[in-house]
């Protein structure tokens, strides 16, 4: 990236190894990409085998080794230098409204200039792989650390 602004550049999320539609109290589960703070969009059963989500983000700053790129827009979530996108589990409602079970942080610290010079070249999305199950069976949550997430470009 030889230039400063901002830019749009596509995401990738695969998640595979999803738990089922069963858990704890909860029947139905969906696992879907949070946009805003609180709009669940792309939502898929969780019985399914894989879910992708497309997303794209916005992009600031200016390639430095003391400073790493500013994610915004509708799917960033978080400050900037802690920005992260959420994965979210829960139930569709009648009114089309999504009750929360559980979410995931994925964070976007770990994005590298280089991957999002190549982004905005190719237009091809910067993609990354998540195992959506936890070691107790259940859909994953919290920050999801640097073994579950792996990032390809």
């Amino acid at each position: 990236m030889s230039d400063t602004g901002s830019a749009e550049i596509p995401l990738r999320i695969r998640c595979y190894n999803l738990p089922g539609s069963r858990f704890e109290r909860w029947t139905g589960l969906r696992l879907g990409v949070q946009r805003g703070r609180s709009e669940v969009v792309q939502d898929v059963s969780a019985d399914e085998a894989q879910a992708t989500f497309d997303v794209t983000l916005k992009v600031s700053g200016e390639p430095s080794p003391d400073a790493g790129p500013d994610f915004t827009g509708p799917f960033a979530q978080g400050t900037r230098g802690d920005r992260f996108v959420y994965l979210t589990w829960g139930m569709r409602q009648a009114d089309n409204g999504w009750d929360i079970v559980r979410r995931a942080k994925l964070r976007l610290g770990a994005i590298e200039w280089e991957w999002i010079a190549k982004a905005r070249q190719t237009g091809e999305p910067l993609e990354v792989v998540i195992d959506a199950t936890d070691a107790k069976g259940g859909p994953v949550c919290a920050s999801l650390s640097a073994d579950q997430v792996t990032w390809r470009y």
